[in-house]
């Protein structure tokens, strides 16, 4: 066991992936912009932020997170014996990998209340579906862009995912922001005393199941993992306490699956995001392996550890600075804002994937404004990641 360059390189990501986790909510609430993996927290914070109660979100989001880094820690052995060895339930399970996501699938679209939204978010899914066969299984636009281009747009197939999540998500969500219009709170702002914020171990644990579906299934992310712990009751955020406990569990969902996530990397040497697949580039299996029980590689030990002193870092200022940011009144980012942020996307669109970039690009935005102007829940596009990984494991 020693420390290294690439040991310390590898704690930092863990760390940015840890205390970006938590302040991420901020900008969610304040502007009304929301990523993949922050989709199902716009309602329910921007509810909040628009009755004056923002210090309620950043409450939910730091508990929620550090709840379930302490939950997770104890239950690292635990979770290791079973999915690994010992016990092996990962490679149980891994042959019906196809069956399980369906059945996640089923269970989230069920969740809607009506046949209209169902028949909409069935739409939604398969579209978006159709769109990461394009883009990933199939790799049309890579493929485009190297016989037009050559080696001048090299960041390879996942270049592609930039366009497809700002045309789902971001883009969208700016332009049809009511931009500058002021949110009048029709609550006091504060924290009354003896306030009832309503029950904090249900939204726990309604987000531990969850979150080990993050860390370990492939194409489930943290917003679609909190969206399949409601769907199951059919029900969303409908008051404030509602929406507390539904950050509770979006933030317990968030943190744990990246726990979930560092655990599966060291046991099936897997990756199921962004930040661990860079770690894993200049990570040996070697180092981040954990081949026996009880002892824990170094290099484990050392990333999470990294991922807990973030994680109190990260609700410390999410807490100093959310209140801050999301205290009274304000407005909604005004024209000149969302048009520079809008400009900015479309340049850096162009940067990573080229002009066939927007060709993927503009049909996303499409159906991402069509996804809020019919109502439905954006996570359906979640189609995206689910549908390729259901045909990779159906093969």
């Amino acid at each position: 066991a020693e420390w290294s360059g690439a040991v310390v390189a590898g704690a930092f990501l863990v760390g940015v992936l840890f205390s970006h986790s938590f302040v991420e909510i901020i900008p969610t609430a304040k502007m009304g912009v929301s990523g993949d993996d922050t989709a199902v927290a716009l309602l329910p914070s921007q509810r909040l932020y628009a009755i004056g109660r923002g210090d309620l979100v950043v409450d939910a989001v730091s508990l929620g997170g550090l709840a379930a880094v302490g939950i997770f820690a104890f239950a690292l052995f635990p979770i290791r014996a079973t999915m690994g060895d010992p016990f092996g339930l990962y490679a149980h399970i891994k042959p019906f990998m196809a069956v399980l996501l369906v059945c996640i699938c089923v269970i989230v679209l069920n969740g809607e209340r009506t046949r209209g939204r169902l028949i909409r978010a069935l739409v939604l899914f398969v579209l978006s579906g159709l769109i990461g066969l394009f883009v990933l299984r199939f790799q049309v636009p890579y493929i485009v862009t190297n016989s037009l281009f050559g080696n001048v747009y090299g960041w390879g197939e996942s270049s592609f995912l930039l366009p497809v999540f700002s045309g789902f998500f971001a883009i969208p969500a700016i332009m049809l922001s009511e931009g500058g219009k002021r949110i009048e709170p029709t609550g006091s702002g504060r924290r009354e005393r003896g306030e009832n914020r309503g029950p904090v171990i249900r939204p726990l644990v309604r987000g531990l199941v969850p979150s080990i579906l993050v860390g370990w299934i492939p194409g489930i992310t943290n917003a679609y993992a909190t969206a399949l712990s409601f769907s199951i009751r059919h029900r969303g955020p409908r008051h404030m306490l509602d929406s507390y406990g539904y950050l509770i569990t979006y933030s317990a969902v968030n943190i744990g699956g990246a726990l979930n996530a560092l655990l599966a990397l060291s046991t099936i040497d897997r990756s199921r995001n962004g930040t661990l697949e860079a770690i894993a580039g200049f990570l040996s299996s070697d180092s981040t392996g954990w081949p026996t029980l009880p002892e824990p590689p170094f290099c484990l030990l050392v990333l999470l550890l990294a991922a807990c002193i973030a994680s109190v870092i990260g609700s410390a200022f999410c807490i100093f600075v959310g209140r801050r940011l999301l205290a009274g009144s304000g407005r909604g980012p005004g024209k000149r804002t969302r048009y520079s942020v809008i400009l900015f996307l479309l340049c850096l669109v162009l940067w990573s994937s080229g002009p066939v970039g927007y060709a993927v690009l503009f049909p996303c935005i499409l159906l991402g404004c069509w996804a809020i102007v019919s109502g439905s829940p954006r996570i359906h596009l979640m189609g995206f990641l689910l549908l390729p990984v259901i045909a990779y494991f159906l093969e």
